[in-house]
């Protein structure tokens, strides 16, 4: 009874109570994000900071890449536009690009789970541009990637070679709604995918539970299954080519013993 009293007093005023989940639930997690060998050079495409990303370097072919989430930095884009690939991008926080580029194409729309006046889904946006041949995948929209990816059709999700996304809230894998709702995405993801690398965003404290520290973003790129050529677990991490995102926060550096 006063149990019932307490959640409904907090439910009036706006506050989420959610159980902690035990650390073999929290493992059962990390051990999904463990990286494969891709059997490929990993390469880092964009700035040394926050905005760059570590890839396989399987680009010949990729035809184009979609890119919700732009904010003030396209360093990423810019480098695959140089190299010849276009860039789909997606924003309603701003007006264009901080960069201009021939390759580069913009809406002002946020990327979300449905259309509405302000935002679009992955499929139909990818319907609307219809590049053909294999895409990349590069996807930071603070929070809202986890409606997007669980709403997105594998079939959908397959057109793209690689996958560079940002997982934000991902501490929250210590609570049930948490939990449930990064392993949905996540099993979504490795349908078609395999993670091949992983970096700690190091913007803000981490959250100590048990044994691990968990940041506040994770930052994963995952490669279509058909281009793995490696076997095992990659045994480069940290890899000499993360960077911290921020400099004014400690860096937070991942080795294997966080997966286990």
């Amino acid at each position: 009874m006063k149990k019932n009293l307490v959640l409904e007093y907090f439910g009036k005023n706006g506050i989420l109570i959610d159980r902690y989940i035990s650390s073999g639930e929290v493992d059962a997690i990390l051990r999904l994000l463990r990286p494969l060998n891709s059997g490929h050079e990993m390469i880092r495409i964009g700035s040394q900071n926050d905005g760059g990303y570590i890839a396989p370097n399987v680009l010949d072919g990729v035809t184009a890449c979609f890119s919700p989430g732009v904010s003030t930095n396209s360093s990423f884009e810019l480098e695959l536009a140089d190299l010849g690939i276009r860039c789909f991008m997606a924003d309603y926080s701003v007006e264009a690009p901080p960069q201009k580029h021939p390759k580069f194409d913009f809406v002002k729309l946020y990327l979300d789970s449905v259309n509405t006046p302000t935002s679009i889904t992955l499929s139909d946006w990818m319907k609307q541009k219809d590049p053909g041949g294999d895409l990349i995948l590069q996807m930071d929209i603070e929070g809202f990637e986890y409606a997007v990816i669980s709403s997105t059709p594998s079939e959908v999700l397959s057109r793209f070679r690689i996958i560079i996304l940002e997982l934000h809230e991902f501490d929250s894998i210590v609570t049930a709604i948490g939990n449930l709702t990064i392993k949905n995405t996540l099993n979504r993801l490795l349908e078609n995918h395999s993670v091949v690398h992983v970096h700690p965003n190091n913007l803000g404290m981490p959250r100590k539970f048990q044994n691990k520290c968990l940041p506040r973003g994770l930052e994963v790129t995952l490669l279509r299954n058909d281009f793995i050529r490696g076997t095992g677990f990659a045994d480069n991490l940290p890899s000499l080519l993360d960077q911290p995102n921020s400099l004014i926060y400690p860096n937070f550096l991942l080795d294997q013993k966080w997966f286990s």
